[in-house]
């Protein structure tokens, strides 16, 4: 007889191998991956360039950073999370953390400075 633990894998009592049916996406998430780590390396080195001191000194540049900043942490929101969450799949219900605070809570922090 099979017992419940083994059948019952996770938290929307299904099984595994229906888990990773309905909610594992490996190309939609390599897309959002790839989509995401490709945009970060493009904007790391140009946020680097904008903390050079002669830069610094120009309100242009500190107002262009500080929206690199928060294009960086919607970027990791929207795109480099969801590519990891399809990839390895993880279900609300088991996991509210995750959408809840990293996704919903940083979006309303990063809105309630501008």
């Amino acid at each position: 007889m099979i017992s419940w633990t083994t059948t019952l894998l996770h938290c929307n009592y299904t099984s595994e191998k229906q888990y990773k049916e309905d909610y594992q996406n490996m190309g939609l998430g390599l897309a959002y991956l790839c989509q995401g780590i490709a945009y970060t390396i493009c904007y790391v080195p140009c946020m680097i360039v904008m903390l050079r001191k002669e830069l610094w000194s120009n309100i242009c540049y500190k107002l262009m950073f500080f929206d690199g900043i928060y294009d960086l942490g919607t970027l990791l929101a929207n795109s480099i999370l969801p590519g990891i969450i399809m990839i390895a799949p993880y279900d609300y219900n088991c996991y509210p953390a995750i959408n809840q605070y990293i996704m919903d809570v940083w979006a309303r922090k990063i809105s309630y400075f501008l």
